[in-house]
């Protein structure tokens, strides 16, 4: 056999394991909007404004819109037990000082953060990343690490509202104050700091997002008055 052969064929079946490895990590179960479902399916992980993207189910590849997704749960292949919910939606910007509250130009893909009762709180996918380990869901990873993407979305509202983040706490109370008005309880509790984290590290305690407002408590704490 002629060396050059023999290297290739011996390179080939060093990295023969290799590629029996590289199988994708993410798996999710798909719900569409027309009733189907896509159960425990390999996913090719949708992020940012991604109109669309594959799954693989019973060895074949199905293209996937993302309009037509009522959620998706995903998970980490090693780790089943973490999962995510994403949803492909609307996301409305308000800003209370410039008198704006509109529709922002495209669906975008979100993943839940903290579940509440009246309000939930999500998170702009727009950096998931899929590592040996585990699914990344804080958009530190490709360079937004130092703003807050946490998005509110009350129960019957059609999409979830931007928190934009600002450095000055007070700014972000303002708004938040304004935007859960109908709970009278809780934007006092807002107007005293009481959910203000107590220093810069507990601000990036989720990867290294910066928000020094703790809004998972906001979400279980909220009860709107009739």
């Amino acid at each position: 056999m002629k060396p050059i052969i023999k290297f290739w064929i011996t390179s080939i079946l060093l990295l023969f394991p290799l590629i029996l490895t590289a199988a994708p990590k993410a798996r999710g179960n798909v719900e569409m909007k027309d009733g189907t479902v896509y159960t425990d399916v390999e996913v090719e992980v949708p992020a940012g404004t991604m109109e669309e993207f594959k799954i693989k189910a019973d060895n074949k590849k199905i293209k996937i819109k993302s309009d037509d997704v009522a959620s998706l749960t995903l998970w980490h292949k090693d780790t089943p037990e973490n999962r995510h919910l994403m949803v492909y939606a609307d996301r409305r910007e308000v800003n209370y000082e410039k008198n704006v509250d509109k529709l922002e130009e495209f669906k975008k893909w979100f993943v839940l953060f903290s579940p509440g009762e009246n309000v939930s709180v999500w998170i702009y996918a727009g950096g998931i990343d899929v590592s040996k380990e585990r699914i990344n869901m804080s958009p530190a990873s490709s360079g937004y690490g130092y703003n807050t993407f946490y998005n509110f979305w009350k129960k019957g509202d059609p999409c979830p509202v931007f928190f934009k983040f600002n450095r000055k706490r007070d700014k972000m109370e303002e708004w938040l104050t304004q935007f859960f008005a109908d709970d009278p309880k809780l934007t006092e509790k807002i107007k005293n700091g009481d959910y203000r984290a107590a220093s810069t590290k507990e601000s990036r305690r989720y990867g290294t997002m910066l928000c020094p407002m703790r809004v998972e408590d906001i979400a279980a704490d909220y009860t709107p008055q009739p």
